[in-house]
């Protein structure tokens, strides 16, 4: 194709959505008639296979963002991203039913949050209750509810973690296992050296 052809081929594709309404450095999107006076007959043509395009600075950042859209959406797309697959995620009963808590996918780990106490309101503050057993003072103000239980809690199994445990009872972690025993069973053991000791949870919501 010669040159002058491929210059109005190149032009006429710039003349429909969305390339009428690109707007290159100025105030209103550019003409067909000025984007032509960009085009002089010299203009270097690269050749990719068997097709002939042009590649100026603006057709590169089309590219570009076009590209930086695709990655975004692909990253939306992976595991993790748009839903929980991890078989414990759900919301978990312990065993004395004095709380929920809501398993989650957290990239490699699983999470299990605090939602929801029997007793949310401490009876000697009369305020919402606090994790003040923690020997950090300034953790021991931050709430029970919305605490993340878990810590670094790794999958050992198609149905069984590893990891740590928060005991808001003494405001210490512990060595942990999370083993599924069914779809609405969940035991969750923690350790102090050899001694294991443990409890089971209900699922009760996903």
């Amino acid at each position: 194709m010669a040159q002058s052809e491929f210059r109005k081929v190149f032009i006429d594709s710039f003349h429909s959505p969305p390339f009428d309404a690109l707007n290159i450095g100025a105030q209103s999107p550019i003409s067909r008639t000025e984007f032509a006076g960009w085009l002089p007959p010299s203009l270097t043509l690269q050749i990719i296979g068997t097709c002939t395009i042009l590649m100026p600075v603006f057709v590169t950042r089309i590219l570009t963002a076009g590209l930086a859209s695709l990655v975004v959406a692909a990253a939306g797309s992976l595991p993790g991203n748009a839903q929980d697959n991890s078989p414990a995620t759900g919301i978990w009963l312990t065993e004395k039913g004095d709380a929920r808590i809501r398993i989650t996918t957290c990239g490699a780990w699983i999470c299990g949050k605090v939602i929801a106490l029997r007793e949310p309101i401490d009876p000697d503050t009369g305020k919402p209750a606090t994790d003040n057993k923690n020997p950090n003072p300034a953790l021991a103000q931050r709430p029970v509810i919305g605490l993340n239980l878990f810590n670094d809690m790794r999958a050992t199994g198609p149905a069984s973690w590893a990891g740590r445990i928060y005991n808001a009872e003494d405001g210490q972690f512990y060595a942990s296992k999370v083993m599924l025993q069914g779809p609405a069973r969940l035991r969750v053991e923690g350790c102090v050296g050899a001694l294991c000791g443990g409890e089971t949870w209900s699922k009760v919501g996903n």
